[in-house]
């Protein structure tokens, strides 16, 4: 039976945690958010994913996502404001940046509240609430803040010890970001682009990263909105360039944080990310803090399940060397006799490098290493599988079988360790 080939993400927190078995049925991937809760709260949380993958058979890649350099308001009490109101930072708990200017705009909690910057102060323009740990956005301001901070070095530290698989790194601005996070972690690391300089250095970004995240939410916020849509392609295509998974993030499902139904346009989003050809999409505020966290994992499985079932086509990618030419006539002769495509693997290259073409058909790939598993399982169209025997053209029949898989087109290296070589119709 055909699976889901774009790979589903959902933000572990109360809401889902006290139904997380069904959830972990159609999920691929858990993140975990570190701008939020404590190290206890997400070892139990990290333990309870590990307790049900065991009892499910199923592989679920772990996400830990750093606060990163953001601001966030750390008033104790919730403030109401009106607009015409004018509140210091002190009173959010936010000290004064060199970098503000008269004038500067203000968004707080993703824009729920907007005010203009004066001398110290926030002139608030509307009327709502300031609760605490709510980011704090000054748009277009290039805030002078550490790339890990004290704060981040401890989540890391953390991190490190337990067994989360990826490391997404918040507000990546450019690759020595990421190259100064890898020289404290042996994590794979998924690049957050939530920034306009990310999004100028993205291609530099995603040859170093292990994968990309497009953040819409702050894209929204720091980069005119109108220019969302064409930055989620543009990363899209450029992850696929260079075999790196790309996440599209935030705001698939936001209705359903209340509503037990999507709206139309919601469910044209996710159908969006799906034709562009992103490997995963998230839920975050739905499965955290939503009334209706099941629903919306429900509605993003069916809606991206039948999109699968259109015979549609990404852009294409024009690589002609020789693992390309013998990649695509595997997925040339997958989708004449439609049949699965599977291959072997140590590090991962031949299966990234199909799955950047986007096949209509599923990806199995055997493998070792525990490590690969994990990454690959956020890959578009990936089903990775753990096989400890040896990994050999002579017992071949023996690896589908273990796969329950009675035929498909092998696209392997033969001997061990020798480039793309081989292709086998079985």
């Amino acid at each position: 039976m055909m699976k889901r080939r774009t790979k589903i993400v959902i933000t572990i927190g109360p809401a889902i945690a006290r139904k997380l078995k069904s959830a972990l049925k159609k999920v691929d991937i858990v993140r975990f958010n570190f701008s939020h809760g404590t190290h206890e709260q997400h070892k139990a949380y990290l333990d309870m994913v590990k307790d049900i993958e065991r009892k499910l058979g199923k592989s679920i890649t772990t996400i830990a996502d750093l606060k990163g350099p953001e601001i966030r308001t750390k008033n104790k009490n919730k403030i109401e404001v009106k607009k015409g109101d004018v509140i210091t930072l002190k009173e959010i708990g936010i000290k004064r940046f060199k970098e503000l200017k008269n004038g500067d705009r203000v968004l707080i909690d993703d824009g729920t509240i907007r005010g203009i910057y004066e001398e110290g102060n926030i002139l608030i323009l509307n009327n709502g609430e300031i609760t605490t740990r709510r980011k704090v956005t000054f748009p277009g301001i290039n805030i002078s803040l550490p790339v890990i901070s004290e704060e981040d070095k401890k989540d890391i530290n953390f991190i490190n010890k337990h067994d989360f698989n990826i490391i997404a790194q918040s507000f990546v601005r450019n690759p020595n970001d990421v190259k100064k996070l890898r020289k404290i972690t042996k994590k794979y690391i998924i690049a957050k682009i939530e920034h306009p300089m990310g999004v100028r250095y993205v291609e530099e970004i995603a040859k170093i990263s292990d994968g990309l995240m497009v953040a819409r939410g702050d894209l929204g916020i720091e980069m005119d909105y109108a220019d969302v849509p064409i930055v989620q392609r543009q990363i899209i295509n450029i992850g696929r360039k260079y075999g790196k998974p790309i996440i599209v993030a935030t705001h698939m499902l936001k209705s359903m944080v209340q509503s037990i139904s999507p709206t139309r346009a919601e469910v044209n989003d996710i159908a969006i990310a799906v034709y562009e050809g992103a490997d995963a999409v998230m839920l975050s505020d739905e499965t955290t803090k939503g009334l209706y966290p099941l629903e919306a994992i429900n509605v993003i499985d069916k809606v991206v399940k039948r999109i699968e079932k259109e015979k549609y086509e990404v852009e294409k990618i024009r690589n002609k060397d020789v693992k390309s030419i013998m990649v695509k006539q595997a997925i040339k002769l997958s989708e004449i006799l439609n049949i699965p495509i599977i291959t072997f693997t140590t590090h991962g290259t031949t299966p990234r490098l199909l799955s950047s073409l986007r096949p209509n058909n599923n990806i199995y790939v055997f493998t070792k290493k525990e490590v690969v598993i994990k990454y690959l399982n956020i890959f578009f169209g990936i089903v990775p599988i753990k096989y400890e025997n040896k990994l050999d053209i002579k017992n071949i029949k023996s690896i589908l079988k273990k796969a329950n898989i009675k035929h498909g087109i092998i696209v392997a290296g033969f001997p061990k360790h020798k480039e793309t070589n081989t292709l086998i119709l079985m």
